[in-house]
Parts: structure tokens; sequence; C-alpha cells
């Protein structure tokens, strides 16, 4: 919960990467890219601190009633989507990280496989595993003195299935349990008289998420691609406040040109949970809504299997308790290499 919008901000690009993820190289053995980059993003948050590569949050609140202060900062980007595919040609070996987890900041890679069966679709299993851990607050509730960082390590695994029965349909489940190394949500407030050690334990953050996607693919002619989705994610948490579920719908566009690929995405969800939260005697339910776009130019500068990416991202979540909402801005620029 406490990276809400980021996770917002990835469901604004998984179509995207459903869509093409998939499709198989027309000759065996190694495909796929690797890019390198910048970007600059603006943060509101009280509970993301950042990545080990950039800080984005403040060490300091100095109440906990209000939103948070932005926060800015430019970082160096790298991606890559590496892929072997067998002589039979409809088997692939699948290693790098996704879409949907880059935009929120999430270095999370996976290694898994790939089969196509005629006629049934193309199946994949994937293991998820941290490559740059995220990091959070140790107490986010700390309202005196600066705060310390931890890592959030999020490991588990990904089944797919696209072009279900031969058909536009694809569906992907995830599986993540979430852990955070040192976890002293609520130290303050019990130092402090304000909070009862039983209270405390309500505000753990680690646990488990499910995050279900059902999306379809309509080609309107060679150059416009639609591509609506309904999610769905479960939070299992091992504080009851933290629990809940967040459903949410999002359409991508995606044009296509022989000198650029342009792909648009907006996304509608709503964030339920469970119980209130101790320290605000209600629950933390919010609205999120973000939108994301994507440009590829092909060839830029008259380079052969290059792309130039350009991206720009704005996601915001309004919750019913003010200190909850989340705002995150970012453009990014990179270079890509196919093969």
């Amino acid at each position: 919960m406490k990276r809400c919008v980021l996770m917002a901000a990835a469901c604004c690009l998984p179509l995207t990467l459903s869509a093409n993820e998939m499709s198989q190289p027309k000759e065996p053995g190694f495909s796929g890219y690797v890019g390198v980059g910048a970007g600059y993003y603006q943060l509101t948050s009280n509970f993301f601190a950042g990545t080990r590569k950039a800080t984005l949050g403040d060490e300091r609140v100095n109440s906990l009633d209000g939103q948070a202060h932005e926060n800015s900062h430019g970082m160096s980007e790298f991606t890559a989507d590496l892929r072997y595919t067998f002589d039979n040609q409809n088997t692939q070996i699948l290693m790098g990280n996704l879409i949907e987890d880059r935009i929120r900041l999430d270095w999370t890679q996976r290694l898994g496989v790939a089969h196509t069966f005629d006629g049934v679709g193309t199946m994949s299993a994937s293991v998820l595993f941290s490559g740059i851990p995220s990091e959070v607050w140790v107490d986010p509730y700390q309202t005196e003195g600066s705060r310390d960082r931890t890592e959030q390590n999020s490991n588990g695994f990904r089944v797919s299935w696209n072009q279900i029965m031969g058909s536009n349909i694809g569906f992907n489940y995830s599986h993540r349990n979430i852990n955070i190394d040192d976890e002293g949500a609520g130290d303050d407030l019990v130092a402090k008289g304000m909070l009862t050690p039983e209270e405390q334990k309500q505000l753990q953050r680690s646990g488990k998420n499910h995050h279900f996607e059902l999306y379809g693919r309509l080609m309107l002619n060679e150059r416009h691609l639609l591509l609506p989705s309904i999610n769905l994610v479960s939070r299992e948490r091992d504080g009851q406040p933290e629990q809940g579920e967040t459903y949410g719908a999002q359409l991508t566009y995606v044009y296509f040109n022989p000198s650029y690929t342009l792909t648009l995405s907006g996304y509608m969800g709503i964030r339920d949970y469970d119980h209130a939260n101790p320290i605000y005697d209600e629950e933390a339910d919010a609205k999120d809504f973000g939108f994301n776009a994507m440009m590829f130019i092909h060839q830029p500068f008259e380079l052969d299997k290059w792309d130039l990416r350009l991206g720009a991202t704005y996601v915001k979540s309004n919750s019913d308790i003010d200190f909850y909402d989340n705002k995150l801005t970012g453009a990014n620029i990179m270079m890509i290499r196919n093969f």
C-alpha cells in the first residue's frame, strides 16, 4: 500500500508488454533488446523512499495529517529483454525486467520459458526476483528526527496465457512475496504512548500480492491497435489494515508508423482496505488514476536496429487519509539496441 501510486503507474503499461512479449522471432537463436538512458521523476509520497539509485522521499515529516512534499531526482536507467528461441521456433527462454515494473521504479527481474501450442495459444511461466530493491522508511510515521531507510524486496512467479484458444484474449497472473527488511512502522508512536504494541502490529507491511489481469487485443487496421484490460490485485499483509483489493481498468492505444510507434495508456482504479488504520481510526481507501505516453523512434540518426524511446508518466492517488496521498510525474529518454 505504501507504493500505491507506483503500483497504479505499473498498470498504465502492462498491455503494451502483454501484446508483444509472446511474439516469436522468425529465426531460432538469441533475440531481444538492451537499452540505456536517463529519467527525471517527481514524487509525492510519505512512504516510498526511493531506490539504491535515487532518493525520492522526505527524511523528515512534521505531521501525520498532511500530504508529503514533492521530491525530484534524475537517474540513469538500464533495460534488457533477452530471449533464446529453440529450433522448433515455438519455445523461448526469457530473461529481463518487465515494463510494468520499470515504470514504478522497481527493477524486478524475470527468468522463464514460453511455448506456443497450435490452436491453444502461448503459455509462459517465469520466476520473479528483485534486481535493485526499492526502499521505504523503517518507520514512516516518525515525526521527530530523520527517518531511516530499509529495503523492500519482491520475489515470486508469473504465469501468462496469450491468444487463448486462438482468440485475441490473454491472461496474466503474478504472485509476489513482499518483505520489508527492517519493519518499524509505528515505533515512534509506541514510544510516545500514542499506540499500543498490539495496534503497532497492525501496521506491518510484509505479505503477498496476487495480481490478475485479463486483456484483449483489437487490431482496428494495420496502424491502429486498442488493448483494453481489467485488473484485480489482492493484497495479503501481516497487518490487517494493510490488506485489501484494488480494482482497475485501463485502455492502451498503439499507433504504428514506419518511422515511429506511439503508445498512449490510461488507467483508473479503486483501492479498498479491509480494516481501519489504528492511527486514524478509518480505512485508507483511495481512487487511483494515471496516464502514460511512449514514443519509439525507429532507426534514429540512421542507426540500423536502434530505437530512441521517449516516455512520460503522470499518476495520482487520492486517499481518504491525506497522509496517504501520492503523486508521481516522470519523463525519460533511452536508446535501445534490438537484435
